[in-house]
């Protein structure tokens, strides 16, 4: 005796079960099901009178459960009769009468994020069957699901799978696809069993008959009550669990990772569609946006397999552009693909930084490029390419992500191709990056084009030259720009509120030298790829630099330079602790020449720099060009007590380089 929490009661079932919102909780007494039939279902007028197979349209009920507000928790009945213990099933049917070739036909449906618990009675399933003894179930049950949704199936225990099983007349009653998430069922080898013989369960992409494509292992906690399933997925609020289950496992996903990148304002760079998190198009043209490079994580058993395919090292990286490539396609039609291509193309690079490879991701013909979206650190998002800088805040950092605009992130998937013509497709995730903006103070352009050659003749402005082997990284990395000739030197002004301290701490720093006599000029100083966004470049040579002779000055003048080493504009603390390093270029230390067309300096690394000189007579012993003087053989000063070598190279452990996304900004203060 019993009935269904909902549905039929005794001798009874349902004709149609249909929840698509709120939250239901449906209890059964007797051995009824949770939702569904009633105690001796195949007896009800639903189905009776259907037998050996057949399912008639008019003698099956229907059990609908879908929507992304719909929560449900179904718990089967457990009786007891004259011939022994009997269950009802979560959802689905309750006791069956006393003959397994009667019907207890229910089309049972969970899909469009719907979000189910399923709890089966004694020896009954979660979703599927009831349980009368000896082993009588009826027939024609079918479930289908989707991967929108969240199932938590769990027997009482091992006696029958936790989903719709087998029967003589349905071998495969369960109707599932996906590639994103794993349909996984444990079942015990042995149906009398009083604990789990083992933690390993088979996930299926599709259908459970097609076969098992990935084993994975799992573990009940009896203190956190939860359930790990694979990699990703933990499955909570799970009580008591020594029976079969089943759920959905998510595939840990192939990885797009954005790195850390620094640009200053301004440039030409990459033509993309640049959007705000509300879908605003920001930017179509191509204003200072670099061009976006990405890192490709495969979880491991994918990335093992696919070398082991290819006959590549397992504990190597591997080259993913002839395998790995992202498509999109939604139920509306939309279509789009992606390749991918070495970012670093030149020949003998490598194109990796810190160990991994970094791609393009290339749009098919006819395509956007890759969108973008950002936010500030306020959680403010951007909807305009154009902001001010304020002294207080000299540079703007921003949370930089791919945007999918009007297409529907759940429909992207990575397509990995074996070298046997193997197809896999799995679920893409995004981890986002940090994109600092350096402002600058000029309305005019502050660059300058790189010399091959030293000066011939007095320069007008700050000049940078390099030998012609040269080659120029982006930030630390090393990815090689593409564009050589658009590497130019930046020379900015800085504001006047940060010129008081640099000035003082120089004057301290170099009281013997320096005084307050002196006057001083200040620039900011570095290496950018016009063509790239601006983005922020360093050079494999030292880079020889002429300032040009501030008005009232000359070859005969007394002239120091300070660099105020690993100072930059997103160092805000660093400023007013004075927390960087001052290095003092002099000629009679040979670390600076006063040549005839300007005043000369080698560095390795550029931040804010500082002339200071004197206007009055008296001989400097200028150098001029053809006394051969080499002002790297000697160290610039670092305060009055020691000396350090000219060049400073910094052990800094990991490479920030890599490409990312970028809009054009318009400072309008900076130092």
């Amino acid at each position: 005796m019993g009935a269904a929490g909902i549905g039929g009661g005794n001798n009874s079932s349902v004709q149609e079960v249909s929840i698509t919102g709120g939250t239901v909780i449906a209890r059964a007494s007797g051995g009824a099901a949770g939702i569904g039939g009633g105690t001796n279902t195949s007896y009800s007028p639903v189905h009776y009178g259907d037998m050996d197979g057949q399912v008639s349209p008019d003698r099956s009920g229907s059990i609908s459960i879908s929507g992304a507000g719909t929560s449900v928790a179904a718990h089967g009945g457990t009786g007891r009769g004259y011939s022994g213990s009997y269950g009802g099933a979560g959802i689905g049917s309750g006791y069956p009468v006393a003959n397994q070739n009667r019907s207890v036909a229910f089309k049972i449906s969970i899909t469009n994020g719907a979000s189910v618990r399923a709890y089966g009675g004694y020896h009954s399933q979660a979703i599927g069957y009831g349980y009368r003894p000896t082993d009588y179930t009826g027939y024609g049950i079918t479930l289908e699901l989707d991967d929108s949704i969240f199932l938590w199936a769990q027997n009482v225990d091992y006696y029958q799978p936790a989903l719709v099983a087998v029967t003589n007349y349905d071998d495969a009653p369960i109707s599932y696809s996906s590639t994103s998430r794993y349909l996984t069922a444990y079942t015990d080898v042995d149906k009398n069993a009083s604990a789990p013989a083992r933690h390993q369960a088979p996930g299926y992409l599709g259908k459970p008959s097609a076969g098992v494509d990935e084993t994975l292992d799992w573990k009940f906690d009896s203190m956190a009550n939860n359930v790990r399933v694979g990699p990703v997925t933990v499955i909570d609020q799970v009580f008591g669990l020594n029976g079969n289950w089943a759920t959905l496992c998510e595939l840990k996903p192939v990885v797009i990772s954005l790195a850390d990148i620094i640009i200053y304002v301004g440039g030409a760079g990459y033509e993309s569609v640049v959007t705000d998190l509300g879908g605003n198009v920001v930017n179509t043209a191509s204003d200072g946006l670099p061009e976006p490079g990405f890192i490709i994580e495969l979880p491991l058993d994918v990335d093992q397999a696919l070398k082991t395919a290819v006959g590549a090292p397992l504990d190597e990286p591997l080259d993913l552009s002839d395998y790995l490539s992202f498509a999109y396609s939604d139920a509306a039609g939309t279509t789009r693909t992606w390749s991918l291509e070495r970012y670093d193309a030149k020949e003998g690079n490598s194109s990796m930084a810190d160990g991994r490879y970094i791609y393009r991701i290339v749009p098919a013909k006819g395509q956007d490029p890759i969108r973008l979206a950002f936010t500030d650190e306020e959680g403010h998002r951007s909807n305009s390419d154009d902001f001010e800088i304020e002294l207080e805040d000299l540079y703007q950092i921003y949370d930089m992500t791919i945007y999918a605009g009007a297409l529907n992130a759940d429909f992207f998937r990575a397509v990995i191709t074996f070298p046997d013509k193997r197809i896999r497709e799995m679920k893409v995730g995004v981890q986002s990056a940090k994109l600092t903006i350096r402002g600058v103070t000029l309305d005019e352009d502050p660059t300058t084009i790189l010399r091959t050659e030293a000066p011939t003749e007095p320069v007008d402005n700050f000049t940078a030259q390099v030998e012609p082997d040269t080659l120029f990284y982006i930030n630390k990395s090393p990815l090689e720009v593409e564009n050589y000739n658009a590497v130019k030197l930046l020379a900015d002004e800085i504001v006047s509120e940060a010129q008081a301290p640099l000035h003082q701490n120089a004057l301290e720093a170099f009281s013997s030298r320096i005084t307050q006599e002196y006057q001083v000029e200040f620039r900011y100083l570095d290496l950018v790829d016009t063509s790239n966004g601006n983005v922020w470049v360093t050079a494999s040579n030292p880079v020889d630099i002429y300032w040009p002779y501030p008005e009232g000055t000359d070859q005969n003048t007394d002239f120091f330079i300070v660099h105020y080493y690993g100072l930059d504009r997103n160092d805000d603390d660093a400023l007013p602790d004075g927390d960087y390093t001052m290095l003092l270029h002099a000629a009679d230390e040979r670390t600076l020449a006063n040549t005839p067309y300007g005043i000369h300096i080698r560095v390795n690394e550029f931040s804010p720099f500082a002339l200071f000189w004197k206007n009055e007579n008296g001989p400097v012993n200028p150098v001029d060009p053809g006394d051969n003087v080499d002002i790297s053989s000697q160290p610039p000063k670092t305060g009055d007590a020691a000396d350090l070598a000219f060049w400073i190279v910094l052990a800094l452990g990991s490479l920030i380089g890599m490409l990312l996304l970028l809009f054009k900004a318009h400072g309008r203060r900076g130092w």
